[in-house]
């Protein structure tokens, strides 16, 4: 643990190798480092230290200096609010799983929405087709060999018997 003399002088030890310190304070540091083996270490890590440092850092050009303070001041400012939806959209497209589950979930909506009115659509008879369809009768015949069977349709006015004959051409 350093004490508090050590502690004073190594805050100071910068400005006393720098010699920017007034006549009485580099004094005093002087005296303290005649004494101190742990002050005169750190004072030694610092011109190491100084060894590798450029001597001078160069000046930057003046159109650095002209566009410094309007930077500073531009990314100190607040940037405008983005609108509500932008907020919505940049939430949901950072995050993939999230934009996936949207996009899925909207998916199974629109299908949901749709189906009815398409499975409706398909399975209900046309309009122009319902007297024709109403008209007509299909039946099945019992046979005496079990693999054959017959179908018969026939329309309500007899004009027209369609006989269908399944399986007979195994015998």
């Amino acid at each position: 643990m350093i004490g508090l003399g050590c502690w004073r002088v190594r805050r100071r030890l910068g400005a006393y190798r720098d010699r920017e310190l007034s006549p009485g304070r580099q004094a005093r540091v002087e005296a303290h480092l005649a004494v101190c083996a742990g002050c005169q270490a750190e004072l030694r890590g610092l011109e190491r230290l100084a060894r590798w440092l450029p001597a001078s850092v160069p000046e930057p050009p003046e159109a650095f200096w002209q566009a410094f303070w309007p930077d500073v001041r531009a990314r100190l400012e607040p940037a405008p609010a983005p609108a509500w939806w932008e907020r919505l959209l940049g939430s949901v497209l950072g995050h993939p799983r999230l934009a996936l589950g949207s996009a899925v979930g909207a998916a199974v909506a629109l299908l949901a929405l749709l189906t009815p009115w398409t499975v409706e659509r398909v399975l209900a008879p046309s309009p122009e087709l319902a007297p024709v369809a109403e008209a007509m009768t299909v039946q099945s015949v019992e046979m005496s060999q079990p693999d054959s069977s017959v179908m018969l349709f026939t329309n309500d006015d007899k004009e027209l018997t369609v006989i269908w004959v399944f399986g007979l051409d195994r015998t």
